[in-house]
């Protein structure tokens, strides 16, 4: 079934070339850009955020399905492409509903991208993007770094693989919260098969690896003084070295990407560095999945080098409730309240 997704993606290579003049590369963001446009009382150019796992829920997307122009058009050539539509997984039930990681790994970037479609057609730029986990491939197709298609394939790509190596392996992952580092390493020194995933805040931390190991360390957080210490729905851990098979096996795919030079800063989520050079961001995802996400660091450092505003490019406000955790100071708005205001 997984080779017959990824077949289903590449019959549909005649639809990169269906693409709006330049889209495909990302280029249409190095057009001339609406006058006068803004999100309330902010300018047009803005960091923009790109937000992965955990931002998914129902109603998310709700303003992009029945939107003309790019953001419409980005929809339709997803649901082409992946055989079944977005709406229902986006849309429909309530709650936070249960869907297959790879349909939430797909919707996310969809929809993200579609965010920033829209956004672009209203004028708004990006002076620089930096995605979160997940969240980077819809950054990397904002920068121009591969066109919209090749992005949604590698994401199915990267599903497939996960579910081949890592699910049914024991593995997993767990959320602490109201401890500083030091304090989560100390919890880590007896059990060596878990790592930092995530280093979202100054207080909020994502572990992975075996299950039993993962429970022990969330026990031993408690212990300590954390707020919060709990498992996270997924048999995955992701951003930890048990990922490199992973790694490994996505590279041999992303060799075969043709590959362009950013045409906006491209911040890397794993060690918060500008990548300039399509051989640094192809390097990047060679590594990412088993390389942890120093968000607190790559956020700080463009918020330290960059004085725009940020813009939480995606469904929900996730990263702005993050961003708050590290600088209460920095302003970070949401897409949908850009959107509603032009």
């Amino acid at each position: 079934m997984g080779h017959g997704v990824l077949a289903g993606l590449k019959q549909h290579e005649m639809l990169r070339q269906e693409q709006l003049a330049g889209m495909s590369e990302g280029l249409w963001f190095e057009s001339a850009q609406a006058p006068g446009a803004e999100c309330g009382d902010t300018l047009s150019h803005m960091n923009w955020l790109f937000p992965g796992l955990g931002c998914r829920y129902v109603g998310m997307g709700h303003d992009l399905f029945d939107r003309p122009g790019i953001a419409g058009k980005l929809i339709r050539q997803a649901e082409e492409a992946l055989g079944y539509p977005l709406a229902p997984v986006c849309l429909e039930g309530s709650g936070r509903k249960i869907v297959s990681p790879r349909q939430e790994a797909q919707a996310i970037y969809v929809i993200n991208c579609a965010y920033a479609a829209a956004l672009r057609e209203h004028g708004h730029f990006p002076n620089a993007v930096l995605g979160h986990s997940l969240g980077t491939w819809s950054a990397a197709w904002v920068a121009g770094v591969y066109d919209f298609l090749t992005g949604l394939e590698l994401i199915t790509h990267v599903e497939l693989l996960l579910e081949e190596l890592a699910d049914g392996h024991d593995l997993a992952m767990g959320a602490i919260i109201g401890l500083d580092e030091v304090t989560v390493e100390d919890a880590l020194t007896a059990k060596s098969g878990i790592t930092i995933a995530n280093f979202n805040s100054p207080a909020q931390f994502v572990i992975g690896g075996p299950g039993k190991d993962v429970d022990d360390v969330l026990h031993a957080a408690l212990v300590r003084g954390a707020k919060q210490a709990k498992r996270l729905p997924t048999g995955r851990a992701i951003h930890t070295p048990w990922m490199q098979e992973v790694a490994n096996k996505l590279k041999l795919r992303l060799d075969q990407v043709s590959w362009s030079d950013p045409k906006v800063p491209f911040v890397a989520c794993d060690c918060a560095n500008k990548l300039g050079t399509a051989t640094e961001v192809h390097r990047f995802f060679s590594i990412f999945l088993a390389q942890p996400v120093r968000w607190q660091q790559s956020f700080c450092t463009l918020s330290g080098v960059n004085t725009s505003p940020f813009l939480e490019v995606g469904p929900g406000t996730l990263l702005k409730t993050l961003a708050w955790f590290i600088d209460s100071s920095v302003v970070v708005r949401s897409a949908t309240d850009c959107l509603e205001v032009a």
